[in-house]
């Protein structure tokens, strides 16, 4: 999942990315991997030269995260860690 910054276009040279998410329905919880792999992406993407830099991670998680990625999650200000519930009731 990309979303770009208000006012982007996606056929602009270098849109502002706000926030790189990754879904999965599976019966596996999300680990600091997702979050390992996601990260990476931004870097990619950094270092090819679009404005990704600031941007927010979302992992979304159908059967939850781990006990590593939730503490990996609490101290970094650019995650959001989002189940089921929080996706039906809201934050």
């Amino acid at each position: 999942m990309v979303a770009l910054g208000e006012g982007e276009r996606r056929q602009a040279r270098s849109p502002a990315i706000r926030v790189l998410g990754e879904a999965k329905s599976s019966d596996r919880v999300r680990t600091l991997a997702d979050l390992d792999r996601l990260d990476r992406v931004r870097g990619l993407l950094v270092a090819r030269g679009v404005r990704a830099a600031g941007a927010r991670l979302l992992l979304f998680g159908r059967s939850g995260f781990d006990r590593n990625v939730t503490e990996a999650a609490a101290g970094r200000n650019d995650v959001e860690l989002v189940d089921l519930a929080r996706i039906w009731q809201g934050e």
